[in-house]
């Protein structure tokens, strides 16, 4: 299973109300969130490998040279995203999940997590098991 973790970070940060703290007060929805997204994937299709995978750029110099508009709702200023200020500490915190239960997360230097899911779905499961 593949799964898309910004697409679902954000998904769960947007649907969870920031209510949902730690103990120190920091808003916790969006970490929370993808836990529970992921354990209910899990349940529902018991993969036999899980992969979180990431944006390395989030909106890749080849994909705006083609669609200049492309998630230019989202620039904040230059090339930097709008990312609310309250998901922004919580990014560090869901890969530190991640990598304590064990999900291994991969990206690649100028693409998105999607692409990464394209290109490991075009090359199988043969081909990530003989590298």
């Amino acid at each position: 299973m593949l799964l898309d973790t910004p697409s679902l970070y954000f998904r769960a940060f947007y649907g969870i109300p920031e209510s949902m703290t730690a103990p120190d007060g920091m808003p916790v929805n969006a970490v929370r969130g993808l836990i529970d997204m992921i354990a209910t994937l899990v349940r529902q299709h018991s993969p036999t490998e899980l992969v979180a995978t990431m944006d390395a750029d989030w909106r890749p110099a080849f994909r705006v040279a083609a669609i200049p508009t492309y998630k230019a709702h989202r620039v904040a200023f230059g090339h930097t995203e709008e990312v609310p200020d309250t998901l922004v500490p919580q990014i560090p915190v869901i890969e530190q999940v991640l990598d304590a239960v064990g999900i291994a997360r991969l990206q690649s230097d100028g693409y998105e997590a999607d692409d990464v899911i394209g290109t490991l779905t075009h090359q199988g499961p043969a081909a990530r098991s003989t590298s």
